[in-house]
């Protein structure tokens, strides 16, 4: 189990995720990600989600990851 109290604990959680989005094929394009909306505008589905692809990883980077 993670303890989320902590830096470390935060830093564990997301190395962990990240382990989990590279092991999806194509996930390792993750690391080219820059915020430039591509992966938001050409999901065909991303009008179905509450916060779509850009929101995700926006998220993610300021340790919001739920």
């Amino acid at each position: 189990m993670v303890e989320l109290e902590t830096p470390e604990g935060v830093r564990e959680l997301h190395r962990i995720f990240l382990e989990d989005v590279y092991g999806i094929p194509g996930g390792e394009k993750i690391r080219l990600c820059q915020q430039c909306g591509t992966c938001t505008g050409s999901c065909p589905t991303s009008y179905l989600m509450d916060y779509g692809p850009r929101e995700v990883f926006a998220f993610f980077r300021a340790g919001m990851l739920d």
